[in-house]
């Protein structure tokens, strides 16, 4: 009896120890768990306050983009509250301020550029208002050379007429040649006059710009001027097809033949003229087997009023060449000569091939 209770003793304290062992095992559980569900939720309250922050930060940098393309904002970095985003701040910031800068620059240069126009348009007003007034005295000074300077000219002609009519049996050698010399000054200073008005009209009147077939012109021009048989004129090479102003290339033409035959020493002479391609432009020329020029009066025979021999020699008015080097100048183009004193000259000019505007 003794040695069973002793060992229904012995069991009632297994049982008891167990039942204390499973106990502290259901703590240490529930501890656990508790301590998880703590550490759990102090996560999440670290984790919505950090994802707080970082959207506060974001939401500063998202209102800076947006506000920044029409204003001067930069982001204070007070506002951020993690090193990465501070850095990026002074990075956008440095940004702002190179931007600010050159939106300065550009504004400034903008000014300047607008100033400028303002001054420049004010100067195209006041260019314009003097060449309109330097056209109004050009044609106010053609109208006075055209009839007032013409009128006395006509009235003295008339008068020189009138006396070889009425006295001209009367007169004597000497008499005679005066007249003939009166006459004759008469009929270049008419000329002078009519070449001024041409040449002051190059530039200032542009005329019709038209389809030009350059062959049967200049078989006109060479028809109008007439040469004596003895002095052949002719074409060497085809002529193209140019589109220009009629009137203005015809005096090139007219003037350059009628200079190369006016200056031929002998009775007889040849006067050829060509073109060839030079690429963008046609280039011409007219060749005659007169006396030829010096090389140190090439310059001086395109100025106005310029003439290499006595007008008593040979009758000009000096503008002819002046004329051609204007018009060809307007056009585009350039003009020039080459020649040996004994072996003649070529006259060369070029006129653009896309004309622009002023032939």
């Amino acid at each position: 009896i003794g040695a069973g209770v002793y060992l229904d003793d012995i069991e009632a304290v297994i049982l008891a120890r167990r039942e204390v062992v499973y106990r502290n095992i259901i703590f240490a559980f529930i501890s656990i768990f508790g301590v998880l569900i703590v550490l759990s939720a102090c996560m999440s309250f670290i984790a919505s306050h950090l994802a707080r922050k970082i959207q506060i930060n974001f939401q500063t940098f998202i209102t800076f983009f947006e506000t920044s393309a029409t204003s001067y904002v930069k982001i204070d970095e007070r506002l951020l509250h993690f090193h990465e985003f501070k850095e990026l701040a002074r990075a956008a910031n440095r940004m702002i301020q190179e931007r600010n800068r050159m939106r300065e620059a550009r504004q400034n240069a903008e000014a300047q550029v607008r100033q400028l126009n303002e001054e420049l348009e004010l100067r195209v007003k006041q260019r314009t208002a003097e060449l309109e007034a330097a056209n109004k005295e050009l044609n106010d000074f053609a109208y006075v050379v055209s009839h007032d300077l013409k009128a006395p000219l006509r009235g003295i002609g008339h008068i020189a007429h009138w006396l070889v009519e009425d006295y001209g049996d009367q007169f004597d050698e000497h008499g005679k040649e005066m007249i003939a010399l009166l006459l004759n000054r008469m009929k270049r200073m008419d000329s002078l006059i009519d070449g001024i008005l041409e040449y002051s009209r190059v530039g200032r009147m542009v005329g019709k710009e038209t389809r030009i077939q350059l062959d049967a012109l200049v078989q006109e021009v060479i028809i109008s001027l007439a040469p004596p048989p003895s002095v052949e004129m002719r074409v060497v090479t085809p002529l193209p097809v140019i589109f220009g102003d009629r009137t203005r290339v015809i005096q090139v033409f007219q003037n350059l033949l009628s200079n190369a035959m006016k200056f031929l020493e002998t009775p007889e002479g040849n006067i050829e003229i060509g073109c060839d391609d030079a690429g963008d432009a046609w280039r011409f020329r007219v060749t005659d087997d007169g006396p030829g020029i010096d090389e140190k009066y090439f310059g001086k025979i395109f100025q106005i009023f310029q003439t290499l021999q006595a007008r008593d020699e040979h009758e000009s008015t000096g503008i002819g060449l002046a004329l051609v080097k204007k018009i060809v100048e307007f056009s585009g183009g350039r003009v020039w000569v080459e020649s040996t004193v004994g072996q003649g000259s070529a006259f060369f000019f070029t006129l653009p091939k896309h004309p622009n505007g002023h032939a």
